[in-house]
């Protein structure tokens, strides 16, 4: 999957940053006549290196603004992290673009594994107490005819308490899916923005 995307509306750049807060974002302003094409080259570059950051290059003349994103000079190129514009550079500066690049790249990249790496932790406890859940519960089923009234009365008790388990799984085991919708829905646009970018 690319991780280069040329951008003609503010509402695709938007979005993607929406859906990515913890990948590196890097985002060039230019037009034709103010070395796109040197610009594009160098974000392709960056791009094949670094496959968990995203690159937009973004020609302003064939870019639809709804004034969101300000952009200050052209050429401009931003980098935005955890939704926020970071680093700002103004001009044809690709050395600068590149050295900059490394050194923000190496500085979030903990961060990044941090999360993602809380996220594993997470979805794999939702699956174990959702497994936990199942099987306490096929388990009472199979003792259900050998028990006394008493016994049935806290087996009562205990289906409540693992049905209110069974749901807060299911909570947050919805709370990941959402998650991996967001990221469906990036994927999307990303796919509609690279066929935008082929018409």
């Amino acid at each position: 999957m690319s991780n280069i995307y040329r951008i003609v509306d503010e509402e695709h750049l938007i979005e993607i940053v929406d859906h990515n807060p913890y990948k590196i974002i890097v985002v060039t302003f230019t037009t034709q006549q103010n070395h796109h094409n040197e610009f594009k080259k160098c974000l392709i570059e960056l791009s094949s290196k670094f496959k968990d950051s995203i690159f937009l290059y973004v020609d302003i003349n064939k870019y639809s603004n709804k004034g969101i994103l300000r952009v200050y000079k052209i050429p401009e190129t931003i980098f935005v992290f955890d939704r926020k514009r970071i680093v700002q550079i103004d001009g044809f500066e690709l050395n600068q673009i590149v050295n900059r690049f490394y050194e923000f790249e190496a500085h979030t990249r903990s961060i990044t594994n941090k999360v993602m790496v809380e996220r594993i932790k997470h979805v794999q406890e939702n699956i174990e107490n959702s497994d936990e859940s199942n099987n306490e519960e096929s388990n009472n089923d199979e003792n259900d005819d050998d028990k006394s009234d008493n016994d049935k009365n806290n087996e009562h008790s205990d289906h409540d308490h693992n049905a209110k388990t069974r749901k807060n799984s299911k909570n947050d085991i919805s709370a990941v899916i959402q998650k991996l919708e967001m990221v469906k829905k990036t994927k999307e646009t990303e796919e509609k923005i690279i066929s935008d970018h082929k018409k």
